[in-house]
């Protein structure tokens, strides 16, 4: 995995995020038609996807990143339907078809899906996820994040998935820390030191506070 994610260890990687403009939802029993965004073309956002993945592998990135950003308003994890992990895989798959091995390939599911995008990459042999609210507490738009870095290498752990590195942030963006006094900056530089140092495969990028 060092090998395939060593992207991670150059001075600016560049990833390319391809960004689902909305998830397909399938009609349940009760009718409810899902994400508010939804265009019930769900091979459209297919063919998209496999899309930008070409741009991308053309334009010299060095991973790729799949993301259903416009999955608006974004809802916590535990309120995911199960279309939720279905659809993102489908379109994980759908992406490896177009870069395979050529590029590192991640994915990150809206909100604080972490576990989720774990199963996920685990199931369709991608290189990494991003991870939201790895440590520290944080409330945005969306709700209460609580930090989740136990969680989340337990779960790694649990599935056998310690081949996929995780990525994420020290202070979540579009987000408030939920302590009065903001963790100082050599705190941040001290942690971050930590985790490379483990080797336990799993980066912290420095938002800003």
């Amino acid at each position: 995995m060092w090998i395939r994610c060593q992207f991670l260890l150059s001075q600016l990687p560049v990833i390319g995020a391809a960004r689902s403009k909305n998830r397909a939802v399938v009609a349940s029993y009760n009718g409810e038609r899902g994400t508010p965004l939804y265009s019930n073309r769900f091979e459209d956002i297919i063919k998209k996807a496999k899309h930008e993945a070409e741009v991308y592998l053309r334009s010299g990135m060095d991973a790729l990143l799949i993301e259903n950003m416009h999955d608006l308003p974004y809802i916590q994890n535990e309120y995911f339907e199960p279309e939720t992990v279905a659809c993102m895989s489908r379109l994980a798959l759908a992406v490896k078809e177009i870069i395979r091995d050529v590029l590192p390939c991640g994915i990150q599911i809206l909100a604080c899906g972490n576990k989720e995008a774990l199963a996920t990459a685990k199931a369709c042999d991608l290189d990494f996820i991003r991870a939201e609210g790895f440590v520290f507490s944080h409330v945005a738009d969306e709700g209460f994040t609580n930090a989740n870095a136990g969680h989340i290498l337990r779960y790694r752990k649990r599935i056998d998935a310690q081949h996929i590195s995780i990525i994420t942030d020290i202070k979540k963006k579009h987000s408030a820390l939920l302590f009065y006094r903001l963790v100082p900056t050599q705190l941040q530089v001290m942690f971050l030191c930590v985790i490379l140092l483990s080797q336990q495969n799993y980066f912290c990028l420095m938002g800003s506070l």
